[in-house]
């Protein structure tokens, strides 16, 4: 019957290939490689919480990082918690969500970067039984102006929720530089059957950041 939680080859190859294709639509404005130095922190939380220390944004809006990174949030998502070098966003339906921190890697390579990813995101956001689906193929090269390599693992896992379990599929996503030492952590998870549905959404926003 195979592996329940593996999630199927095609949707976990668009992830990927849509993210290297999206060099071919990077806005002019994508800064120069990052100044700031120090390692950033992935304050994840509950994302159902609104941000306090800033305003919602809705889709179009334009984020910028302290580390030089820019992201553009897509059509009909809204931002619902950030901090100086992350944003946690959800679509309309509230169905799925994408978290993107941005700053120096906690690894000196993209391997370690993802495995410091899945352990912070699976700690601190309480996930449990979960499944890892790595891209067969590896690290992939990028040619952005920020980020020069890729990494995703797809995943399903069960989260405690106030209204009980909910089972989430998802990737978590690394975008890495080596000789700018700048990285990007991207966990874009939904709901049962909804994973397909946000994927436009997420190829945009990490796409505007590369």
């Amino acid at each position: 019957m195979g592996n329940p939680g593996r999630l199927p080859p095609q949707p976990r190859r668009a992830v990927l290939a849509a993210i290297i294709g999206a060099t071919v639509i990077l806005a002019a404005g994508i800064a120069a490689p990052p100044t700031s130095s120090g390692p950033y922190v992935r304050p994840l939380g509950n994302v159902l919480l609104a941000s306090t220390t800033s305003l919602l944004a809705d889709g179009g809006t334009t984020v910028n990082f302290v580390d030089g990174v820019t992201l553009t949030v897509a059509s009909g998502w809204t931002i619902t918690k950030s901090w100086d070098t992350g944003i946690w966003a959800h679509n309309g339906g509230n169905t799925a969500q994408i978290g993107i921190s941005t700053g120096k890697p906690h690894a000196p390579d993209i391997t370690g970067e993802m495995a410091w990813l899945i352990n912070a995101d699976t700690t601190v956001l309480g996930y449990t039984n979960v499944v890892r689906d790595p891209y067969p193929d590896g690290a992939q090269a990028v040619h952005g102006k920020n980020f020069t390599q890729a990494f995703l693992v797809g995943y399903t896992a069960d989260y405690q929720s106030d209204q009980g379990t909910i089972n989430y599929q998802g990737f978590w996503v690394v975008l890495f530089n080596l000789s700018t030492q700048l990285s990007a952590c991207i966990n874009l998870r939904a709901g049962a059957g909804t994973l397909d549905a946000a994927m436009p959404a997420a190829h945009d926003m990490i796409g505007s950041m590369l």
